[in-house]
């Protein structure tokens, strides 16, 4: 799978960054896909009944481009397949304390496991949110630690992937993505 990341400048009204934000990872995607040799011009986007996005042609046939989308911060990710179908689940985040519930509900590994530092309890939502994306639902069992690549490609941030290899990281300006077009 092949990694992008686009840092993006953002207003301070939190109602338009957050739509900004999204807005951003789907001209990377846009952009993603050109680089990738396909048309984002021929696609539209759907959701399954699950909510997660997939790709087809105008025409409604299946494309079978196979991606994830995530953002923080001012930063937004994009994990795009190398191979058809192949499913893929990228996860970025601000390494930042979270709370007692939220570790007690998705993070310990057992009820009575004390909460980690903010590092372990992000390494872990992060691979949460990963193999969530990649599935479509809640994953169970969680996929081993070994199945997921993780980087810190930003500094205060990790980057969680699942699927496939990672075969590149690019790095994409903001101003080169201004000019992809967001797929509907």
């Amino acid at each position: 799978m092949r990694l992008y990341l686009t840092r993006l400048t953002l207003p301070d009204a939190p109602s338009l960054r957050h739509r900004l934000l999204s807005e951003g990872a789907y001209r990377l995607l846009s952009w993603a896909l050109a680089d990738a040799g396909r048309d984002p011009a021929v696609l539209t986007l759907r959701r399954t009944a699950e909510g997660k996005p997939y790709l087809t042609r105008l025409d409604g046939t299946s494309v079978g481009a196979e991606f994830s989308l995530s953002h923080s911060g001012c930063w937004a990710a994009c994990a795009l397949a190398d191979a058809p179908n192949a499913p893929v689940g990228v996860d970025l985040e601000r390494i930042r304390a979270v709370s007692p519930a939220l570790w007690r509900r998705y993070l310990a590994e057992t009820p009575d496991e004390p909460m980690g530092d903010d590092y372990t309890a992000i390494l872990r939502w992060t691979r949460y949110e990963a193999a969530l994306k990649r599935e479509g639902r809640a994953p169970a069992p969680m996929p081993p630690a070994d199945a997921f690549c993780t980087l810190r490609p930003i500094p205060g941030y990790l980057l969680t992937a699942i699927g496939e290899d990672v075969t590149s990281v690019c790095f994409v300006s903001e101003r080169a993505i201004d000019k992809a077009i967001i797929i509907k």
